[in-house]
């Protein structure tokens, strides 16, 4: 990978060597060995890293590309609290996985059923989730602690302003001001990455 090409892209908004060290499970001084050349990058860490980035990978660049799995849809259901839903363990639709979740292993898709985000999500879009991309503040994000839960978990769409030790400070919508919610009760921040809008892509 040639390192000039990497330090450029994490000057791109939104992306820092901070949030790859995070995503690689790194310290930041590791990252900045790897930027200035003193430590190499192995290949377990090569789609790591375009995953973060957001890089389509270079086959489907040269035309070859494999067949993609399905993205599974995740049934959600309006009985949460906190002013959220629960996420229940049960795909209930699988939709077409786009080129650049490729590399994204655990992204999947939640179906929003209430109106509790319109209008920035509406009733019936498939929201994408992608567990691997670490979530920065501004990002839309499903709060939830589903990676503990298999009969159903808490959660909550909103943007995130910021976080504490025990907190994350988010914006719910439509826009209702800044509060708090525990990082006890949601001590997952995903990001949503894109979605599928009913009756079109």
């Amino acid at each position: 990978m040639d390192l000039k090409w990497l330090r450029e892209q994490l000057e791109r908004p939104g992306f820092s060597q901070r949030g790859l060290a995070k995503a690689l499970g790194l310290d930041p001084a590791a990252v900045t060995r790897l930027l200035q050349g003193r430590r190499k990058i192995s290949v377990d860490e090569l789609p790591i890293i375009n995953a973060y980035l957001e890089i389509v990978p270079a086959d489907e660049v040269k035309g070859v590309v494999t067949p993609l799995s399905p993205l599974l849809v995740w049934l959600s259901t309006v009985d949460g609290r906190q002013g959220g839903f629960m996420l229940a363990n049960k795909v209930i639709d699988e939709i077409d996985r786009a080129p650049r979740f490729r590399l994204a292993e655990r992204a999947f898709a939640v179906r929003v059923i209430g109106e509790e985000n319109h209008p920035v999500f509406e009733v019936g879009d498939d929201l994408i989730i992608n567990p691997e991309s670490p979530p920065r503040n501004g990002d839309s994000c499903l709060f939830t602690n589903a990676a503990n839960h298999t009969r159903g978990a808490e959660s909550i769409i909103a943007r995130l302003k910021g976080s504490t030790a025990k907190e994350w400070i988010i914006e719910h919508y439509p826009a209702q001001g800044e509060r708090q919610i525990p990082k006890s009760m949601f001590p997952d921040a995903w990001r949503i990455v894109g979605r599928y809008m009913r009756g079109g892509n």
